[in-house]
């Protein structure tokens, strides 16, 4: 019985050993040159190299092939790999180097738009059913339609603190005595809240987003709809059960 199992054991360990070998396989060169064939991206075939000086959320030098397996950037860039991030798999961020520093573009798998490298900075977190990506340049950030590349909302905040999502995002501006955190649609119109009043959450598919009370030492949490109504009076001590509560 113990030979039986002993086999048993020796045929699983060799099944994974072959395969094993066989994803090994998959990262050989399959192009004729020094890069390797890398599937990953969300369901993208990648052809590139692990970049040693940019490491970062795991970028690869390189092209996107098609079905067919012909390149689809016009030249090999530095690629972003999301693939460990749930609702972000349609966009690929792409860089380039220029004059010791990094520019950012992007390819959109849905309009199959690809953006050149031209921003100082640009969102990883940029979700599948929004149509704005944010963007920096001149230190400053703003939005560009992710299927043409047109600037939507002009660079003009200081950092972005949500990514739209259900049609809004948070962006904040230096304010006089602190930061000023606002509410935007997607025309960059600013939702007015209350006085030391700002939003800490962009909305659920309901309109309703969770609200921080500045005017409260320590600070309150409440919920307020994308108008600028108070639905809950910021009373919570923490956030976390409005979260749980709202999303």
């Amino acid at each position: 019985m113990n030979r039986q199992l002993s086999k048993i054991i020796l045929l699983i360990v060799c099944s994974i050993f072959c395969a094993s070998l066989v994803h090994i396989g998959e990262a050989e060169d399959v192009s004729g040159d020094s890069k390797v064939y890398c599937p990953y991206m969300h369901g993208y075939r990648v052809v590139g190299i692990p970049d040693e000086e940019y490491e970062y959320n795991g970028f690869v030098h390189g092209n996107i092939l098609d079905e067919e397996g012909s390149e689809i950037l016009p030249q090999d860039y530095l690629l972003c790999d999301l693939s460990d991030c749930d609702g972000y798999e349609d966009i690929i961020i792409v860089a380039s180097v220029s004059k010791d520093w990094y520019l950012f573009g992007f390819y959109d798998r849905q309009s199959s738009f690809f953006c050149e490298p031209c921003f100082e900075d640009i969102s990883y977190y940029t979700k599948n059913d929004e149509k704005l990506i944010a963007v920096m340049a001149n230190e400053k950030w703003g939005f560009c339609n992710r299927s043409n590349g047109n600037i939507e909302i002009p660079f003009q905040y200081d950092a972005v603190s949500c990514d739209f999502s259900n049609g809004y995002a948070i962006v904040i501006a230096a304010g006089t005595y602190s930061e000023d955190y606002f509410l935007i649609d997607q025309q960059g119109m600013k939702t007015v809240f209350p006085d030391l009043v700002i939003p800490i959450s962009t909305p659920n598919d309901k309109g309703e987003l969770i609200i921080a009370d500045q005017s409260n030492d320590p600070v309150l949490f409440g919920v307020a709809d994308v108008n600028g109504a108070i639905i809950v009076t910021p009373c919570y001590d923490e956030e976390e059960p409005l979260y749980e509560a709202l999303y």
